[in-house]
């Protein structure tokens, strides 16, 4: 079976999202975003979840103490893979460039999953 996943990168470069004063953050993407989203490759139907994670804690750019803030009613995969995402974000002090320290933060994802059978 094919599938076909397609998720509205909640962040585009940190838009959407409840910084801490000071940082922007990245989006996951190439083999972490992958592996997020491999939990989902189990779904045998069409799904959209909106999840919002929260971040006590941001340390050398890595989001830390994370929770899900909003979403609980959503699959457990779903809450899983978002969760997930939020861990591969990163987060860039804007004045230095270098990884963020800080927060808390807020991120968050919209996951639209789509399961195409190509017979």
């Amino acid at each position: 079976m094919l599938m076909s996943l397609l998720l509205a990168l909640f962040l585009q470069q940190g838009a959407g999202a409840v910084l801490a004063p000071g940082m922007t953050a990245t989006p996951p993407s190439g083999r972490p975003f992958n592996a997020c989203m491999r939990p989902l490759a189990t779904d045998r139907a069409t799904a959209s979840s909106r999840i919002t994670i929260s971040c006590a804690t941001v340390r050398n750019g890595v989001p830390d103490q994370c929770r899900l803030e909003t979403g609980q009613d959503n699959p457990v995969r779903h809450r899983t893979a978002a969760r997930c995402l939020a861990r591969e974000y990163r987060f860039i002090d804007t004045a230095t460039g270098q990884p963020a320290n800080g927060g808390p933060v807020s991120i968050p994802i919209s996951l639209s999953v789509q399961i195409q059978d190509p017979f």
